[in-house]
């Protein structure tokens, strides 16, 4: 979490050390009025829903060019609702329990504040022991719970916008920035909007839930600092030290 790693810093600034940092997200799944609907709603039940959203690279919210809107949450609600519940240990089990009791408290009033705050529980919301339904929120805003906080489960706050340079903005209002996605058919579209969000990562045409040992992994602003994998992990696990070897007499001034 944010708040362990911020400990940690502290620790570490003590003895003059620079941590390599990964903590928390809020990663935006951005589908623009140029998305393939299908390919961007493949990927949007894939990132929230895979290991019950309990990864710091799941998608937390999906930000949806009003355009398409309706259209994607329709078709978002009717994957969503599909999706096996229960028991990890059967194949065909996609949504499995949460971790603890605790986390499983803090989804659900997650949610229920979130509808209480004005948005649309469109499918899910109710659990069963640790098992969390798959759920959708539309009517969202960046200010309701499941959206502000870094939920950590299998909750889909869907959140409208209507120019790219809202959807930035609105990516933009957190104090995390490890991961996200930009789903358009333009490219050049794509790639403006995400150079214009602050994450460490950002994938287009794709979901989040990314992670390869060769290209660098980290974040930007509270979800930590410094790059896991690759070559760039060498740099944060090694110091550069000169040495040098002078070969011929110097002449020194005094």
């Amino acid at each position: 979490s944010t708040e362990v790693g911020q400990r940690v810093a502290e620790k570490a600034a003590g003895n003059c050390a620079l941590p390599a940092l990964e903590l928390g997200g809020n990663n935006v799944h951005v589908v623009t009025n140029e998305a393939d609907l299908d390919r961007a709603v493949d990927g949007g039940v894939f990132g929230s829903f895979l290991h019950q959203g309990q990864a710091c690279i799941s998608i937390n919210r999906h930000l949806v060019h009003e355009s398409l809107y309706d259209d994607y949450v329709d078709a978002l609600v009717d994957r969503t609702a599909s999706l096996a519940t229960g028991d990890p240990s059967d194949d065909e089990t996609i949504i499995g329990p949460i971790i603890d009791e605790s986390q499983r408290d803090q989804i659900v009033d997650y949610i229920e504040e979130s509808v209480d705050e004005g948005a649309t529980l469109e499918t899910g919301g109710d659990h069963d022991g640790l098992v969390v339904e798959p759920t959708v929120l539309s009517d969202a805003d960046n200010d309701m719970a499941a959206a502000e906080n870094e939920h950590f489960g299998p909750v889909a706050p869907v959140i409208p916008y209507s120019s790219d340079a809202e959807a930035i903005e609105l990516a933009n209002d957190t104090i995390h920035g490890l991961s996200g996605s930009v789903h358009s058919e333009d490219l050049e579209q794509a790639r403006k909007i995400a150079d214009g969000i602050d994450t460490g990562m950002i994938h287009i045409n794709d979901q989040p839930i990314n992670d390869e040992p060769h290209v660098p992994f980290g974040g930007m602003k509270q979800s930590g600092m410094g790059r896991y994998n690759g070559e760039q992990i060498l740099e944060e696990v090694t110091t550069t030290k000169l040495v040098s070897v002078q070969h011929e007499p110097r002449e020194y001034p005094f």
